[in-house]
């Protein structure tokens, strides 16, 4: 587990977490910008992604479908464009999703009713 959140880091999320063996990732509430790097999806025993009130930005990169053990995505407040993606019911794990405040916008992929363990959207 790494919790960082709310220590005011400044910066984009480093792409060498991608090397780190976690089940949680939190930073929450800190200064970060740019996008989820393409990295973060080779951290596969990921259950946990805590990203709400940062400055991110861009779309969901097709490479985080691989995060197939994740059971929560918590990107409130960030300005995600576009649309959810399809590829989000390979996330089968997921019991928490919280989009709250993107940019993301309709329709919801049908692809979601595959989330069965989805308990708060």
């Amino acid at each position: 587990m790494s919790d960082l959140s709310r220590n005011y880091i400044n910066g984009s999320i480093p792409t060498s977490f991608g090397h780190l063996h976690l089940t949680n990732l939190s930073l929450f509430g800190n200064k970060i910008f740019g996008s989820i790097p393409d990295e973060i999806s080779d951290i596969s025993t990921l259950e946990e992604l805590v990203l709400e009130y940062n400055q991110l930005e861009g779309n969901l990169h097709s490479s985080l479908e691989k995060l197939t053990n994740l059971r929560r995505l918590t990107i409130d407040e960030s300005d995600f464009p576009g649309k959810i993606p399809d590829w989000i019911g390979n996330w089968t794990q997921l019991d928490h999703l919280y989009l709250q405040g993107t940019s993301m916008e309709d329709p919801i992929p049908s692809t979601i009713s595959q989330l069965k363990n989805l308990s708060e959207l």
